[in-house]
């Protein structure tokens, strides 16, 4: 006996992730200027949070720190996932989403 072919194609899988980036680590490319809230830790067990977008500059972000600690932002060196960030590049391209918490340590520049 001859059977029919099935044309029918058999259900397809979503590919996972490649294994050298995982979710949490992709920038942000499609949400850059959402709003987001991030956690600044600061060495004295203090903490603050901000009110952010991801297409944020570090460099602004300083600036809102300022704003808030009084730390001028060339004495702020801010880390993110054990690396430091860049001031011209955006809390998106560091892959820093929504709930992050950011390291900040202020480095005192005394003239003398």
């Amino acid at each position: 006996k001859l059977r029919p072919i099935s044309t029918a194609r058999a259900p397809t899988t979503a590919q996972p992730p490649p294994r050298n980036q995982s979710p949490a680590r992709r920038p942000l490319h499609k949400n850059r200027s959402r709003s987001i809230k991030i956690h600044v830790r600061l060495l004295n067990n203090t903490a603050h949070d901000l009110e952010v977008d991801g297409s944020d500059t570090n460099g602004s972000v300083k600036t809102k720190i300022m704003e808030k600690e009084g730390v001028p932002p060339q004495q702020q060196l801010l880390f993110f996932a054990d690396e430091g960030l860049e001031d011209a590049r955006t809390l998106a391209d560091h892959g820093i989403e929504d709930g992050a918490s950011v390291c900040l340590i202020a480095i005192n520049m005394m003239q003398g």
